[in-house]
């Protein structure tokens, strides 16, 4: 099951390095498998291609390549008209002193405002690469984590069906016993109990594996599962990863490049702020008619604003403090990955140990206990209670072993989501 899952997040690293064009419209998606049987790679697969999220940043990715374009574009000019000496009083009675000036304004914008808005918007669309990949590989591990819920949700109904068949022998053989004269009818209803509590256990892993099938198909966005039985095996364990190999390459987790990406962030807004605080002259051209004489003159300006108490300042410090800041919390979130992916290690650890245990010693003394107590009782030797505190102890047993499997891959999947950037 590790192998489907590293295969998954192979496919989701591809998938974020292709052409943003795949980006702005997403494939609509198709059955996981067309014969109701659903492997982990089907899953995961199915997910990437329709997990709705994935369509939501798709649209996020295309308003950021529309910020990035606005930011490359250079200032408009400006069209400007003016009336001077219009209707007044004395010589000035009337439009024969009217001067009508007509003016084309351009800003000079420096070069280096530009660029600063270009690596605004960059550091924004790498912020949204950035973030696409992190969803693509969460997708990834939830559903993985949703598909080993169905497969423990299956083999626990398996086992419910199991105790509801070693209930009905228990309710047959002490109907013997009875009909012997051996048994009270008291053997008879506590054996009853046992069977229905069977069958309610049994009902109640039905309705929890609907649910985390219907969970599971959410995924890629069905709203009614369209396969039938989740295809993996829980046991036996895949090996335990490298645990200092691990922890090496945790670094290069793109949870970590987003520290960086953000520290790029601020770090352009602060040249922006630099820019903003400079010059930008404002020229202008036109001509001047005068009505009196009927003549036309060249008109030219230059517009000068000055930097004298508004420098940015705030602006430039805010943004340098930003990205110390960012550097700051990524060296907190590498202490805190660590110590995270060190507890996952111990915790795969200790699952396999407690397997180990369950398949060596605990389960199979559970088994010939109880195969001895239900011959014990059909001979006389054991009591009816002797036998039912053997099952019941050889199916918690059984679902302890179902259980911790299970949580084995969890765990395995979450190492693999912190440590996915091992990938290419």
């Amino acid at each position: 099951m590790s192998r489907y899952f590293r295969r998954a997040l192979w496919h989701a690293c591809l998938l974020c390095c292709t052409s943003p064009a795949w980006a702005v419209t997403l494939p609509a998606p198709e059955p996981p498998h067309p014969l109701g049987m659903l492997t982990l790679g089907d899953a995961v697969a199915a997910a990437l291609r329709g997990h709705p999220d994935l369509e939501v940043m798709a649209w996020e990715r295309r308003a950021a390549e529309a910020r990035r374009l606005q930011a490359g574009l250079r200032p408009n000019p400006e069209l400007i008209a003016t009336l001077e000496n219009g209707p007044g009083t004395g010589e000035h009675r009337g439009l024969s002193q009217l001067e009508t000036t007509i003016q084309l304004a351009l800003p000079l914008e420096p070069g280096a405002r530009r660029d600063a808005r270009l690596g605004i918007s960059g550091a924004e669309l790498a912020g949204v690469d950035a973030r696409e990949v992190l969803l693509r590989l969460d997708v990834a591990a939830t559903t993985s984590r949703m598909f080993i819920d169905v497969v423990e949700q299956q083999q626990n109904l398996k086992l419910a069906g199991q105790a509801v068949q070693d209930a009905e022998a228990m309710l047959e053989a002490v109907r013997r016993r009875v009909r012997a004269g051996a048994a009270s009818e008291l053997e008879i209803n506590r054996a009853a109990v046992a069977l229905e509590r069977s069958r309610l256990q049994e009902e109640h892993y039905e309705h929890l594996l609907l649910v985390q099938r219907r969970l599971l198909a959410a995924q890629w966005g069905e709203h009614e599962p369209a396969f039938e039985q989740a295809e993996a095996d829980l046991l036996p364990l895949p090996g335990l990863p490298d645990g200092p190999a691990l922890l090496a390459q945790l670094r290069l987790s793109p949870d970590f490049a987003l520290y960086d990406v953000e520290g790029r962030l601020h770090q352009a807004q602060a040249a922006h702020a630099i820019t903003q605080s400079r010059m930008q002259p404002l020229v202008g051209i036109g001509l001047r008619r005068f009505e009196a004489t009927d003549d036309v003159a060249l008109l030219a300006t230059l517009t000068l604003p000055l930097p004298w108490r508004n420098r940015q300042q705030g602006a430039i410090a805010e943004a340098e403090a930003l990205s110390v800041r960012s550097e700051a919390a990524r060296a907190a979130a590498e202490l805190t990955a660590e110590a995270a992916l060190f507890d996952l290690l111990q915790e795969l650890k200790h699952a396999a140990t407690v397997l180990e245990r369950l398949d060596i010693e605990l389960i199979p003394q559970a088994e010939r206990a109880q195969s001895l107590l239900r011959q014990g009782y059909k001979s006389g030797r054991y009591t009816q209670l002797d036998w039912l505190d053997a099952r019941r102890t050889r199916l918690e047993l059984e679902q302890e072993r179902l259980s911790t499997a299970a949580d084995f891959h969890r765990f395995r999947v979450a190492v693999e989501r912190m440590t996915a950037l091992s990938a290419p």
